[in-house]
């Protein structure tokens, strides 16, 4: 009987260590265990060089950062700069305070203004032919923003309870148009590429409203009554394509020196819901900001409101139908998009001489999956295109 051989430098002769009978047999077996080793290391070594070749092919999603008052896209790789733009007639330079995308994430618009003087502008930028525009405003208190594919929009509230609010249309060819909007008036007005949600309206201090960019008004549901003498709706905001809104009930004329935790609600006009979200156990969190990524889920930034000069902040993710998903402690920025995430680790601290200020203090860079994102290292705002 012949030693059974492989293709190797070592040589193994099984008669030594089986009967002469199950020589063949034990042949056999090293046989197929040799190749089944063999196939196996190909099948992972080629699992490994798709994994490579997916993970050097794969494209993070484009998204826009604001950060130290400059506005940039980054996408496929590139930084540009879009914001603020030179605005004529004034030397002082401005900042960008704000800025949203379209639902169909190609268009971008900003907001700027120099505080000392009040002089402002709005700009509308295209991500595909980098065409852009910028108007010249006087920004006026709680406005409204809508992006999208003719342009940009402004709702203006009305200056009283019997006052018409005033829609402004700035289309992309330059015509700009104007027109009074009949409805309830509010202090919290948000856009979205489709018109604008307003409210809670001042009177009822629970409905809300929304307003075409044709400026007809829809009744749409009403927020959960506040308790009489406590806090009011605050800060709101809506995702992209208008369908969720969120709203913070809580008291930020102090900072964070007194009053109760925050309360979110999410309000679903598909699913026609309105649900408030679950918090952290523990300290007492006061929202900061709210941003929505491209699946509608709403990513707020809150801080916590026992410490004092130094406090800690946390991103909290919730779904669309308001249930609390994450929490990332020690978080400034905590927003994914198609699995990618951008994060930045930070504080507040707590400034501020005649009034309380909160100053987002940046730890570290931006990171995008876990890789730092050159030149962002202070405190930044990140929104992905939807």
């Amino acid at each position: 009987m012949s030693p059974c051989r492989f293709g190797m430098t070592a040589r193994v002769n099984p008669t030594r260590f089986f009967p002469a009978r199950r020589t063949i047999a034990a042949c056999r077996s090293i046989t197929a265990l040799v190749i089944a080793v063999l196939v196996l290391a190909l099948l992972a070594g080629t699992t490994a060089a798709q994994n490579v070749r997916a993970t050097a092919g794969k494209k993070v999603p484009m998204f826009a950062v604001l950060a130290a008052g400059k506005l940039t896209l980054v996408q496929d790789g590139a930084r540009t700069v879009i914001g603020p733009v030179g605005v004529k007639g004034t030397a002082k330079p401005m900042t960008v305070t704000d800025f949203q995308w379209s639902s169909n994430g190609r268009y971008l618009g900003w907001e700027q203004s120099n505080l000392s003087t009040g002089r402002g502008a709005i700009g509308w930028y295209d991500t595909v032919t980098h065409r852009r525009m910028s108007y010249t405003v006087q920004f006026q208190y709680s406005e409204g923003l809508s992006v999208s594919r003719s342009g940009l929009a402004l709702l203006v509230p009305g200056a009283d309870l019997n006052s018409a609010s005033t829609l402004t249309t700035l289309n992309a060819d330059g015509h700009v148009s104007r027109r009074s909007v009949a409805v309830p008036t509010s202090d919290n007005v948000v856009g979205y590429s489709g018109g604008f949600i307003m409210g809670p309206d001042i009177k009822s201090g629970t409905r809300l409203w929304r307003v075409s960019l044709g400026g007809a008004v829809t009744k749409l549901q009403a927020l959960p009554k506040p308790a009489a003498n406590g806090p009011l709706y605050e800060v709101t905001a809506v995702s992209p394509d208008g369908t969720v809104f969120a709203a913070e009930l809580g008291d930020h004329t102090d900072g964070c020196g007194i009053g109760s935790a925050s309360r979110i609600f999410v309000v679903n006009e598909t699913t026609r819901t309105v649900r408030q979200a679950s918090l952290p156990a523990g300290p007492r969190w006061r929202e900061q900001s709210f941003v929505f990524d491209p699946k509608d889920t709403l990513d707020a930034t809150m801080v916590d409101c026992t410490q004092k000069s130094t406090m800690r902040t946390a991103v909290l993710w919730v779904s669309p139908r308001g249930v609390l998903t994450a929490d990332k402690k020690g978080a400034l920025v905590a927003t994914a998009a198609a699995g990618d995430l951008a994060y930045q680790a930070g504080h507040i601290k707590l400034g501020g001489t005649e009034a309380p200020v909160l100053e987002e203090i940046a730890s570290g860079p931006l990171t995008v999956n876990g890789k730092p994102l050159a030149a962002i290292n202070s405190a930044a705002t990140v929104s992905w295109a939807p």
